[in-house]
């Protein structure tokens, strides 16, 4: 004689969404106001007071000053603008390692000397930062020589200086705050 069947039961089927502890709150904020990113205001964290750029189609963000302003936005380029001289600019230059046809690299570079100085943390890698210095004074930053630099499946250029033909001196609190926002980068996941 075969054993009575129990009744079925339906077992509830749950998914979970796991997500790592948060390390910042962040608001809408209402400015600046980019065309193809977001930003919101960081509330809480290493940042909190700052501003959060995030370019949702490469999955990536940075915090800046509230001070500092989004120059210049376009599909691989970002221009963020210092408040004190605002034609020095940390320009950030990106794209998807096939988006071969997307130039982000730098055509030139001042006059002066270049120097190393230091490294900085950008999206998990050590990466060298130079600088070039004209007159005794620092002219431009450049991070990994504002060579291509490779996080994930993307390809970064990143360097401050200013886009018009003077060679403008870059204080030490300016390139301190640059700093900051270039190792402010993370990865992001949007829903």
């Amino acid at each position: 004689m075969a054993p009575a069947a129990l009744p079925s039961t339906p077992i509830p089927e749950t998914t979970f969404d796991i997500k790592p502890p948060p390390t910042e709150t962040v608001t809408p904020s209402s400015t600046p106001t980019p065309i193809l990113g977001q930003v919101e205001r960081v509330t809480s964290g290493r940042y909190a007071g700052w501003n959060r750029y995030i370019y949702p189609k490469y999955s990536f963000a940075f915090s800046f000053p509230p001070d500092w302003n989004i120059s210049v936005e376009d599909a691989h380029f970002v221009a963020l603008a210092s408040p004190t001289i605002p034609e020095l600019e940390l320009h950030i230059g990106f794209k998807f390692t096939y988006e071969t046809e997307a130039s982000i690299t730098r055509t030139g570079i001042g006059e002066g000397e270049m120097l190393d100085q230091g490294y900085i943390n950008f999206l998990g890698k050590i990466i060298p930062r130079q600088v070039l210095v004209y007159q005794s004074e620092v002219t431009t930053v450049l991070y990994n020589w504002a060579c291509e630099t490779r996080g994930g499946d993307m390809i970064f250029t990143i360097s401050l200086d200013s886009l018009d033909t003077v060679q403008r001196a870059i204080p030490p609190k300016l390139q301190t705050v640059a700093d900051q926002i270039v190792e402010s980068f993370e990865w992001v996941k949007l829903r």
